[in-house]
């Protein structure tokens, strides 16, 4: 399983979701371990910023829109958290998913398309955990322009310091500001990972829903121009088919070999729906976390029935489907 994984397409996704402890692979002891101290380290954040909030609540308006962004930031982080531990069984079968869709032998472009896929998403992981990281440092590295600028700089006297937050510790920052800054700084870079390390997660699996998507529609168009350049006859000749029988049983052969390429098709893009259901369901537990959960012991996905099928509707050049919509997927509580 880690050598798919470890490989240049997910090797990003894998290191993120490893260091805050998410990664399904990972041994039980690490996670808890991982896990416990950043949940820790987030939780140390909300007494000087809560105290700070309740100090300026209803006094400065200022004050109390720099205090709630950092709050939410906080929040959002730890619930990514608690609903990646709480789904970890559903997200670990999800990448065997993905693994069993690169060990299927597919064809030549059907693997084209999976790497094309597959490096689009990489580079969206990329982009944008570069961006969280690069707006973490500015963050971290603000405050300490005043020190570096009195070391390289000297004043009579010694510049004000600030943190990057609006907090209060109850303590003097210009006395304790090292030690202020180190957590104020621990503490965002706890928030931000463990924000990528989901993110990139959800990006991955989205990605690949996607994949499959794209590999369904291209066997659906390749069996439509094979259709049409082999089978397609007149309706008028009402015994066509048995003449073809008799005169052309390679066609007939060829044409069993087209209605198992549909048949598959059929299987795969439902196969891509219950991944999709199961992102969503993901995505949905961080809001509604007591209003959404999973059907006990139906299917190995998130979702346990899909009523949705892909029907070719004509073979003019463009596949049409009919869709109805998963109406089971999901149970409210």
């Amino acid at each position: 399983m880690n050598a798919l994984f470890d490989t240049r397409y997910y090797n990003i996704t894998k290191l993120f979701a490893s260091m805050v402890g998410i990664w399904p692979y990972q041994s039980q002891f690490r996670k808890k371990i991982i896990q416990s101290v950043s949940m820790f380290v987030m939780f140390t954040f909300f007494p000087p910023q809560v105290k700070r909030l309740y100090d300026v609540w209803g006094k400065d308006i200022d004050a109390v829109c720099m205090c709630i962004p950092p709050i939410v930031t906080i929040l959002v982080s730890m619930t990514k958290v608690v609903t990646s531990v709480r789904c970890e069984s559903q997200v670990k079968e999800l990448l065997r998913q993905i693994e069993m869709d690169w060990k299927i032998n597919p064809t030549a472009k059907e693997y084209e398309i999976l790497v094309n896929y597959t490096s689009k998403g990489r580079t969206l992981c990329i982009v944008y955990s570069t961006m969280l990281c690069n707006g973490l440092m500015c963050f971290i590295m603000t405050p300490v322009i005043s020190p570096i600028l009195d070391v390289i700089l000297p004043h009579n006297g010694t510049r004000a310091r600030s943190l990057a937050y609006d907090l209060d510790y109850g303590i003097d920052v210009q006395t304790h500001w090292l030690w202020l800054w180190l957590h104020s700084s621990t503490t965002s870079t706890a928030t931000i990972l463990n924000i990528i390390g989901a993110d990139l997660m959800y990006v991955t699996l989205t990605v690949h829903s996607c994949c499959l998507f794209a590999i369904v529609r291209h066997k659906l168009e390749h069996v439509a121009d094979s259709i049409k350049k082999h089978t397609m006859q007149s309706l008028e000749n009402h015994n066509y088919n048995v003449e073809c029988y008799i005169k052309y049983e390679d066609r007939q052969l060829r044409l069993k070999e087209q209605a198992a390429v549909v048949r598959e098709c059929v299987i795969n893009h439902q196969r891509a729906i219950q991944l999709l259901c199961a992102i969503i369901a993901l995505h949905l537990y961080v809001v509604f976390p007591r209003h959404i959960r999973l059907k006990p012991n139906h299917h190995k996905y998130l979702c346990s029935s899909i009523s949705e099928q892909a029907i070719p509707m004509g073979w003019d050049g463009d596949v049409r489907y009919v869709h109805m919509w998963p109406t089971d997927s999901l149970v409210f509580s």
